[in-house]
């Protein structure tokens, strides 16, 4: 079986798709890197979060007063300087905290007092602000607590920038560039009738698709692994490492609303507000890895059960590529499509998205559990979705197993 297992991997590693795909990943490495460093550093921290803010100012006050001009009611006036004054308040708050002359513990302390000061005030706040503002609560007060200084700025480092840099390595179609390595590994043996030579050998079947899977398997999450790690400490070099142990708010549970309400509360799921816990970011970067595992083992599953059944390799790469470009591209759609909150309720079609394995390509929406929020339902979090990768593991797996022990080869 080792022997079987070295001469497959020595196979798997001179094919050309093999190192077509290793080059696109390569690349796409690269890519990621410098895609998730600029998003980070345009879009994270106090300093931007604050210059969004006076542009939704600017913005709303330009919309109310071209709706005065229109000879708009007193009703829609009052409601434009109600929300122009909140924005202010929320902008002067922001910059308060972006003032690192005033010590770290009031900063926080005061950003405490606001989110409360909110909740107190606003009775009839949607379930998801309340719950942005509770997790803003439970957030700061254990940097208190444990007096860890919070960084407003949040400055770019590997472990926290490390998650989404996989979210778009994920985005981009890993899961597509898999099963270009891997969809012909059986079938395409078939034209130079390199399994019909093994058939004739004395060794038994099961060790010759099995040999093949476990270097598909080893192999393709080793490379992407590795290239991961390279990012990580290429980053690390460069901004720092950052701390494994700073908290996430992660673990979050859905309520799907009733239809008749989707419209008045802008979404047609809402947040448990006892909901959410905080895990470290290690953790959650640990989390999201052993899914991208699971997600690449169960897509070369499927990518083996199109080989094994269909025995022409241009067939098996067309048919097992359309079906993952298929899927894929759907759940990118569901999940891009939301502006902000998902105003109608879940279909048969999401719920059916749901169980597929390429819709496990983004661990961090499945660990922080905010994937529910595309889909409209409220069961999706980190056991479901490793139970659901692990089915389609064995399953595809087994079927391709015993297809391919029972197929007569030689004829």
């Amino acid at each position: 079986m080792i022997r079987l297992i070295q001469i497959e991997f020595q196979k798997f590693i001179r094919r050309k798709k093999f190192l077509i795909a290793l080059i696109i990943l390569i690349l796409c490495c690269m890519f990621c890197l410098g895609a998730a460093v600029l998003s980070a550093s345009q879009y994270n921290g106090v300093e931007n979060e604050i210059k969004a803010t006076e542009k939704y100012i600017k913005t709303l006050e330009e919309q109310g007063n071209l709706e005065n001009d229109k000879g708009a009611s007193t009703a829609v006036s009052n409601g434009y300087t109600k929300i122009i004054n909140d924005m202010k308040g929320r902008l002067a708050i922001l910059k308060r905290t972006a003032d690192e002359s005033i010590p770290w513990q009031q900063r926080v302390k005061e950003d405490i007092q606001y989110s409360k000061y909110n909740l107190e005030k606003n009775d009839g706040m949607p379930p998801m602000g309340k719950f942005q503002e509770l997790s803003n609560i439970m957030l700061k007060q254990y940097y208190l607590n444990k007096n860890i200084p919070y960084d407003y700025n949040k400055k770019i480092s590997s472990f926290n920038i490390m998650p989404d840099l996989i979210r778009i390595f994920s985005t981009i179609g890993l899961l597509i560039i898999v099963s270009i390595m891997v969809l012909d590994v059986v079938s395409g043996e078939n034209k130079p009738a390199t399994i019909k030579l093994l058939a004739t050998k004395p060794i038994e079947r099961w060790k010759i698709i099995l040999s093949k899977f476990i270097v598909c398997v080893v192999i393709v999450n080793v490379i992407i692994l590795l290239l991961e790690l390279i990012m990580f400490i290429f980053i690390g070099l460069i901004f720092g490492f950052g701390d494994p142990s700073l908290p996430i708010v992660a673990g979050i549970k859905y309520d799907i609303v009733a239809p008749g309400n989707i419209q008045e509360l802008k979404s047609a799921v809402n947040p448990v507000l006892s909901s959410g816990i905080l895990l470290s970011q290690g953790t959650v970067l640990l989390k999201i890895l052993i899914l991208q595992i699971l997600a690449i083992t169960a897509c070369i599953s499927f990518c083996f059960l199109c080989s094994t059944a269909i025995q022409n390799s241009s067939n098996s790469t067309g048919a097992g590529l359309v079906l993952i470009a298929f899927s894929y591209a759907a759940i990118l759609l569901k999940v891009n499509a939301k502006a902000m909150y998902r105003v109608k309720p879940a279909t048969i079609f999401d719920k059916v998205l749901a169980f597929l394995f390429t819709s496990q390509y983004d661990g961090l929406d499945i660990v922080t559990g905010k994937i529910n929020e595309s889909l409209a339902i409220n069961f999706i979090d980190f056991r479901f979705s490793v139970l659901v990768l692990l089915i389609w593991i064995v399953v595809c797996y087994s079927v391709s197993h015993i297809i391919f022990v029972r197929k007569d080869i030689l004829a």
